[in-house]
């Protein structure tokens, strides 16, 4: 069997009429759940498009989980609704939906054998007895478990339940398939290697994926585009880079792996030439979009408007360190500090360094052969902060 029979098929148009926008593979609007008196979802909306890969991304708590039930129909809505492929469906109940689930538990019958999980959503839709034996076998094929038909989920290691899972989920051919922390319960080695499987399968058979993590690395490596979460609203909705790169707020920014913050108060010059007032100085800061003459364009672009107090960001592996020559006056966007510690991480040297009103800064080089990679603890050094490189906040 081949591997189209796992894909959807989409209908062609009449022959001479204008094609329509397809619909979103899924869309929601305004979503509220509440369980008592804590809200777990206020106000969600968001659209997923046709063959993408999709993260819901945040802490544990944040609604996510909700979602994806909601999604589902293992839950209903308080308000809002649900369209799958341009179908209202926020009352249908989860068998009629053209979803699959796939949980972080995997939820196998322990008394079935791997052949017997994979086919039991078929024939409980009644398909006939050749067609079973067809798609499974493409679907074992597909997730390259085949030779363990006859074992039982006992049998099987964690990462061969999880494609037992997979398989389960992709032989129902679903127009999209969510999935629940599907990796969490695996060590790292195995997460990783199941990461780039996964990210392959789902180019290969332009299927809709909808993922729930709290892992930031695994959402930024599978995805086209991130939802990060907090307290049951997207905070901020886009491709992997622009959140990691463009930040909205500082929930985002140390979400999102590490971020230094600097306070100040902002001199605008012009929309894109800024100067920030620090405790170290004046910090020249190009916002988003200066090099170019205009903004990015991203679905929640930050607030770049100067106000007198603000935020900046700042990655760690985007700051320079120098060596530190005389003592003079710190020019803009540098500022001479001291090593406070060095950490050893394998591929960069992490350091933390003191500034002159004894705030820390994070630091992250390569670890390789350069000066600045071999700076000690008590050694005096030149922080530079690249103006491209500051990010304005919104909060």
């Amino acid at each position: 069997m081949q591997q189209e029979t796992l894909t959807v098929a989409s209908s062609e148009p009449a022959a001479g009429a204008e094609p329509e926008p397809p619909h979103p593979a899924v869309e929601c609007q305004n979503l509220v759940r509440r369980f008592g008196s804590v809200t777990a979802l206020s106000g969600v909306s968001f659209a997923i498009r046709k063959g993408e890969f999709f993260s819901l991304l945040g802490p544990s708590g944040c609604g996510k989980t909700t979602l994806l039930r909601v999604l589902a129909g293992l839950d209903r809505p308080d308000a809002g609704w649900v369209r799958l492929d341009g179908v209202e469906m926020t009352r249908t109940p989860p068998h009629r939906r053209p979803v699959n689930t796939v949980f972080q538990s995997y939820a196998l019958f322990p008394h079935l054998n791997v052949w017997d999980n994979v086919a039991f959503g078929l024939r409980m839709k009644g398909v006939a007895a050749g067609d079973v034996e067809e798609r499974v076998r493409s679907a074992l094929r597909l997730v390259q478990i085949e030779g363990l038909e006859h074992r039982r989920p006992a049998q099987l290691s964690g990462g061969q339940q999880q494609r037992v899972a997979l398989a389960r989920a992709l032989v129902n051919e679903p127009l999209v398939l969510l999935l629940d922390e599907p990796l969490g319960a695996l060590d790292l080695q195995l997460r990783r290697q199941l990461q780039t499987e996964l990210r392959q399968l789902q180019r290969r058979l332009g299927l809709t994926f909808l993922h729930v993590t709290h892992d930031q690395e695994e959402a930024l490596a599978l995805s086209d585009r991130v939802a990060v979460m907090r307290a049951g609203r997207i905070e901020q909705l886009g491709t992997p880079r622009e959140l990691y790169e463009q930040p909205r707020n500082r929930f985002v920014a140390r979400f999102l792996g590490q971020c230094n913050l600097i306070e100040g108060e902002c001199l605008p010059q012009s929309a894109f030439d800024w100067r920030v007032d620090t405790p170290w100085g004046l910090l020249e800061v190009r916002p988003p979009g200066a090099r170019t003459g205009r903004m990015e364009t991203i679905e929640t672009p930050p607030r770049v408007s100067c106000r007198n107090r603000v935020t900046l960001a700042i990655r760690p592996e985007r700051i320079q360190l120098l060596p530190a020559g005389p003592l003079r006056q710190p020019l803009p966007n540098q500022v001479v500090a001291r090593i406070q510690d060095r950490v050893y991480t394998g591929a960069a040297v992490e350091y933390r360094v003191v500034l002159p009103d004894q705030s820390t800064l994070t630091v992250s080089l390569p670890n390789d052969a350069s000066p600045a990679a071999a700076c000690q603890p008590g050694q005096r050094v030149i922080c530079r902060l690249p103006p491209e490189a500051l990010i304005p906040l919104d909060d």
